[in-house]
């Protein structure tokens, strides 16, 4: 469908409701599949009639024909830079003057969705931005601010009519129009930093009150959004602000913990909240969890369950701030932050608790916890990426908790757990020793419990006949995504731990068997580890789909490593009346042997010279030759020597060649020959190699990168 087609889908003067709903929905599909190849073909005639027909709908008394109008607009300055140049002016006046205008909330969305794009697509552009972005960028962000104040002032304030709760579809808009234009012209925005953050604070609170209010999707743009403010800071304090804002969250999380923790632990004083050296006033301005600020009520009166939401939107706030691009480089608090997880990580099953508390609420505060830990753990997963080798300064203490934590708790907790462990272990080349019984204690409950669990527990059925013959029917099978974290987390212990105890290292390959991972078993064979007994690359070659991956490991197809000679059989025969001369020997027929052709070799006393037997059919070896001795007159006879046999597998036994059928059988009179011999070929040694002075003895040190010893770092 060509441009001109499409204006023909409006005859002139005619912008009713019916022809927007006939026509509007293939024209906008017909412009989003072809552009800009539609605008490009059309001359400019054809063009300038259908920017014309935009304007005429922009200027429509019809809600309707204003809504379909900005989205062409929005389609039209997206696909073609030259219809901006030419009307983007004239459309971003219009479009501004309809945000002025009780408009339903879909025009009102839309329209600040094409003046976004309008000034998002004059970036860049001096001369663009001269002319539509810089007189205009103002009153636009003055009607964006005012819109989204009057909805939060609607929140605040409880009403509950339904103009209000239509309102409420503008917030995403809203925040992401603001949030463009933060981002892309950081120094316009700065004089109204001040009220949108007042309104980002507000939209947390409520999300904090009235989690249905707020949907994730919604939330994450809002903590998005406080975490670009930094950029419209004063120029050379953006690096500052953006880490006083990052510890400012984490205050707030330490403000929330202490308000839950307060009734029913006890945390010890290298934990407590006077001995960190932060400031604990809220900088945010949160309400507190689960009461209102004006009430007579006290955190010692809140359930811990109205700590769960709270502490699910700090974290996401927290976790935006790793997340989020900058602009210029920050230093992070890495310390603050590992400071706070070991904090929250002690508040467990195992801290003391208050001499006189009620089990059923200290369930429900345990309950809470086990979902704290879940989001900090998420929080370093999310921040292993950014720091890198910085985390392992804080290994022994996250592995010691970790390991606390891991025994007896939730299957939820113990995979999100192991998760971080295996990406913590990817960051270090080779464990210590001394973590492998700590690492152990992870590593037997979990293998025992996924292997063992597969079989019904029910006694009864395992008496059954048909339980041997047809097991799978009383199998419990495990979780696919319970198999992807645990393989995960095997396969780093197996990787950057060689001196695991054998039964644990038993445990782990069991598991990989039962639960038919090949890859898993690969690995094992690769990494055998250093006190390794026996390998599983036979078990991981049947189970091998037919990559041959395990097979290569038992059978190698690699060139040899040096040439052998096998050890020759020697056969003699002694005659006495023999007279000097060469004997004739049986034509060599094997135009490619070695040792085709003969020379003589005189007898002298200081020679080795090979005793050999007067019976045919005598043998030596070559390693076992005699003393010298003085030579007789007799004449030693030697019959060919056949080529040296090379092998590429050292560990198979080495075959003579048959003997040859033109010479003598044994049975058979060997031929007279006189003193001259045949001479031995030297044997073959085969090449050694100095060993390597790295290979075995020395052991790879990981390298930590050290930071600040004072609790916030600096990364």
């Amino acid at each position: 469908m060509s441009l001109s087609i499409l204006l023909s889908s409006f005859p002139p003067g005619v912008e009713e409701h019916a022809v927007i709903q006939q026509t509007g929905l293939p024209i906008l599909e017909t412009i989003a599949s072809k552009s800009p190849q539609i605008f490009l073909e059309a001359d400019d005639t054809l063009v300038h009639k259908f920017n014309v027909k935009i304007s005429g709908l922009l200027k429509s008394k019809s809600p309707v024909c204003r809504w379909f109008g900005a989205y062409l607009a929005k389609m039209s300055v997206d696909a073609s830079p030259l219809i901006l140049k030419s009307h983007g002016a004239t459309w971003a006046n219009i479009l501004i003057h309809i945000l002025e205008l009780p408009e339903p909330p879909v025009t009102t969305q839309i329209a600040v969705q094409a003046l976004s794009s309008i000034f998002a697509n004059t970036v860049g552009k001096s001369e663009l931005t001269r002319e539509i972005t810089t007189p205009r960028l103002p009153a636009y962000l003055k009607l964006l601010l005012n819109k989204l104040k009057d909805i939060v002032k609607g929140f605040t304030s409880g009403s509950s009519n339904a103009s209000a709760n239509q309102t409420t579809v503008l917030i995403p808009t809203l925040v992401k129009a603001l949030t463009r234009v933060l981002r892309q012209q950081s120094t316009s925005f700065r004089p109204f930093s001040g009220g949108f953050h007042t309104c980002l604070v507000d939209l947390l609170n409520q999300s904090i009150s009235s989690p249905a209010s707020i949907p994730d999707e919604l939330l994450q743009d809002i903590c998005t959004a406080y975490v670009c403010l930094h950029m419209s800071a004063t120029k050379g304090t953006e690096a500052e602000e953006w880490r006083s804002a990052c510890i400012a969250v984490i205050n707030e999380i330490h403000i929330t913990a202490d308000q839950l923790a307060i009734k029913y632990v006890r945390e010890d004083n290298a934990n407590s909240s006077s001995n960190n050296n932060y400031n604990r006033h809220p900088v945010l301005n949160l309400q507190p969890a689960g009461f209102n600020t004006s009430a007579s009520a006290s955190p010692e009166s809140v359930s811990p369950l109205a700590y769960v939401k709270h502490f699910e939107v700090l974290f996401c706030l927290l976790t935006s701030f790793f997340t989020t691009p900058t602009k210029i480089s920050v230093k992070m608090p890495l310390g603050a932050i590992e400071d706070l997880t070991d904090r929250l990580y002690s508040i467990s099953r195992y801290t003391t608790k208050q001499p006189v508390l009620d089990k059923t609420l200290y369930s429900i505060f345990l309950s809470v916890m086990d979902k704290v830990h879940v989001l900090v753990t998420a929080l370093n997963i999310t921040l292993l990426p950014v720091v890198g080798n910085s985390v392992l300064e804080h290994f022994d203490m996250l592995l010691h908790h970790i390991s606390a934590l891991c025994d007896g708790a939730d299957q939820t907790v113990q995979l999100v757990l192991l998760q971080f462990v295996s990406k913590l272990l990817v960051q270090v080349s080779v464990v210590p020793k001394s973590y492998t019984q700590t690492v152990s204690r992870l590593i037997h409950p979990i293998s025992t419990s996924l292997v063992t669990d597969r079989t019904t527990s029910d006694p009864r059925f395992q008496q059954l006949s048909d339980f041997i013959s047809n097991s799978k029917a009383f199998q419990n099978p495990v979780p696919s995504y319970v198999n992807n974290v645990v393989s995960e987390f095997f396969t780093a212990v197996l990787k950057t731990m060689p001196d695991l105890p054998l039964n644990i290292r038993a445990e782990i390959d069991r598991y990989f068997i039962f639960s038919s991972n090949q890859s898993g078993l690969n690995t094992s064979a690769l990494y055998p580890g250093n006190l390794a007994r026996y390998s599983v690359a036979p078990m991981a070659a049947r189970l091998d789909s037919g990559l041959g991956l395990a097979s290569s490991l038992i059978h190698p197809r690699l060139p040899p490593l040096a040439v052998s000679t096998q050890n020759l059989t020697k056969t003699a025969s002694i005659d006495p009346s023999a007279t000097n001369g060469i004997a004739s020997q049986p034509e060599n027929t094997h135009e490619d042997d070695l040792y085709h052709s003969h020379t003589s070799i005189t007898t002298t006393t200081t020679e080795y010279q090979a005793q050999l037997s007067s019976h045919p059919s005598q043998t030596m070896e070559i390693d076992e030759l005699p003393a010298p001795v003085e030579p007789t007159p007799a004449s030693i006879a030697r019959k060919e020597l056949p080529p040296p046999l090379v092998t590429n597998r050292p560990s198979e036994p080495i075959v003579a060649p048959p003997t040859p059928a033109s010479q003598p059988a044994p049975n058979q009179p060997v031929q007279q020959l006189v003193d001259d011999v045949v001479p031995l070929p030297a044997p073959t040694v085969a090449p050694t190699y100095a060993p390597d002075s790295d290979s075995d003895d020395d052991v790879e040190i990981p390298i930590i990168i050290d930071a600040d010893s004072d609790s916030d770092e600096d990364m």
